[in-house]
């Protein structure tokens, strides 16, 4: 049996928390799918910490460079 540490009620309730792969959305999309997770209950959102809102215009260009044919 897991000793409780700190002691308190609180530290013994299991937490969830909801990641969001963010790569193709945009910054209104995550507001959104974080205060619906607010709004169900979820204890935290997580998100990647290179979170990079250009990404799509790059693999976008990239495939269209690749494409071209001299």
């Amino acid at each position: 049996m897991l000793k409780n540490l700190k002691g308190d009620k609180e530290s013994n309730n299991i937490k969830f928390g909801c990641y969001i792969y963010q790569d193709s959305l945009g910054y209104k999309d995550i507001k959104h799918i974080a205060l619906e997770c607010e709004k169900l209950g979820y204890d935290s959102v997580w998100l990647k910490d290179n979170f990079i809102p250009w990404i799509q215009d790059y693999a976008s260009f990239n495939s269209n460079r690749n494409n071209i044919t001299s």
